[in-house]
């Protein structure tokens, strides 16, 4: 069985990258965002 890695559980934890997206994304660079969006979508 697949356990996903420690990062990618809590970037999924209630949500918590849309929130930080929403709340701070003017802070972070699109490649940043990439990245973690990447990161979610494959693990």
């Amino acid at each position: 069985m697949h356990v996903p890695r420690a990062t990618k559980l809590i970037f999924n934890k209630d949500e918590a990258w849309e929130k930080y997206l929403t709340h701070c994304g003017d802070n972070i660079t699109t490649n940043q965002i990439e990245c973690i969006e990447k990161m979610l979508a494959c693990g």
